[in-house]
């Protein structure tokens, strides 16, 4: 049955279906490697805050600690990162961006500017106001994601 809400709602499905191409795509980012979605983010939060434990990359993310130990160990696989102790902590693991492994983050930082800059664009467009209520139906997205990832741990 339809409803006004049903092309919003196949217009959303369509955005998360091309996303999902995008994040199963991988990519060189300017490397010999293939670097696939998860594994340049996790390469970007490591190059962004130094010296970040593994848990506070997985906040970041927003994903689990042990989604970012499997990607970790394909990073290291593909000579992208090291991992470190943090002194005192032997817990505690850090990571650090080999030569190959900035060379991707570098080229990922660009990409990001050109992707920001489009973005701002679109943005620019709507008042204060109008702005607000995008933030504020993004986080009920985002909360909506969150108890579906729930539900499905659950199942």
């Amino acid at each position: 049955m339809q409803n006004e809400l049903t092309p919003l709602i196949e217009q959303l499905v369509r955005l998360f279906n091309k996303f999902h191409q995008i994040e199963t795509r991988p990519r060189r980012y300017g490397t010999p490697v293939l670097i696939y979605f998860s594994e340049i983010h996790v390469l970007d939060v490591a190059g962004r805050y130094p010296g970040a434990s593994l848990s506070e990359i997985a906040d970041r993310l927003g994903v689990t600690r042990g989604a970012v130990w499997q990607t970790v160990k394909k990073l290291e696989a593909k000579h992208l990162v090291t991992r470190a102790c943090q002194p005192g902590s032997a817990k505690e693991v850090t990571l650090n961006l080999t030569d190959t492994g900035w060379q991707a983050f570098n080229a990922f930082q660009q990409v990001l500017t050109r992707k920001d800059a489009s973005i701002s664009v679109s943005l620019e467009g709507l008042t204060a106001p109008e702005r607000a209520r995008v933030k504020q139906w993004m986080d009920q997205l985002e909360s909506f994601m969150d108890k579906i990832n729930e539900e499905e741990d659950h199942e």
